[in-house]
């Protein structure tokens, strides 16, 4: 099999069209308030909502776009607009809100608040809904949730990641107590409803070394340890961080 590599290059004509195309756009009079509408119009691909720290290195993973940010931060000023020439890559970025230092704004965290409390409602709702039913197997459950059964295997109190689940540390805790053969739930997890039934369990051999753990748990969080001694120290002495104005 041959394969054939080659670089997709922009002419200096191409280039320049687009440069001459996005320089209108920045210099349109309503830029900064129809940003995103003017920009959908042109066929631009947005990304909207986008929060950064002043010392972030990156914007959205965009190689080399520190730039972007070292303005964003000196500028202050929303509705702000200005175009960057990257590698191979433009940006126009625009300053839609600049949030104070210090504890976030209820504005900037509600939408996660809010999705949290329907998510808990929802499962609230579920979990009674499922209960009033009296169902008594894990088929039925699954019938009555428009779901399927699964099985999981090799699941312990430590599993950081379930396959098909992702992270949900009540599903370690049945694995671990649940009694075996025995419908367990409905209970609410991070990312849905769910009723288990355990159908085996091995118990380890291994002989718990509380020391060893200690030691292990302690190099895990020691850079952890060692950035936030720095940010405590920080704040008990009143250093601002400035950094920003200067990379």
């Amino acid at each position: 099999v041959a394969i054939i590599d080659m670089p997709v290059i922009p002419s200096e004509k191409t280039s320049n069209n687009i440069d001459n195309e996005l320089n209108q756009f920045v210099s349109t009079p309503d830029v900064g308030t129809r940003f995103t509408e003017l920009a959908s119009e042109k066929g631009y691909m947005v990304m909207p909502n986008i929060t950064v720290s002043a010392n972030e290195y990156t914007l959205a993973q965009i190689p080399g776009s520190r730039q972007v940010i070292t303005w964003a931060a000196n500028e202050k000023k929303p509705g702000s607009v200005k175009k960057f020439d990257l590698t191979n890559l433009r940006v126009v970025a625009r300053v839609d809100q600049v949030i104070p230092a210090g504890i976030a704004p209820l504005s900037e965290v509600s939408s996660g608040i809010r999705a949290q409390l329907l998510n808990e409602k929802k499962a609230e709702k579920i979990i009674a809904h499922l209960k009033a039913q009296n169902l008594t197997t894990i088929d039925a459950y699954a019938e009555a949730m428009n779901s399927r059964t699964d099985t999981v295997r090799f699941v312990n109190f430590n599993t950081q990641n379930i396959t098909g689940l992702g992270y949900e540390p009540v599903m370690n805790a049945v694995a671990a107590f649940a009694p075996l053969n025995s419908v367990v739930g409905p209970f609410k997890g991070n990312n849905g409803v769910y009723v288990s039934q355990v159908t085996d369990r091995t118990r380890g051999n291994e002989i718990y070394d509380a020391d060893a753990q200690k030691r292990s748990m302690m190099n895990e969080k020691a850079y952890r340890l060692q950035m936030q001694s720095i940010e405590v120290l920080k704040d008990k002495l009143g250093v601002e961080d400035n950094r920003y104005r200067f990379f």
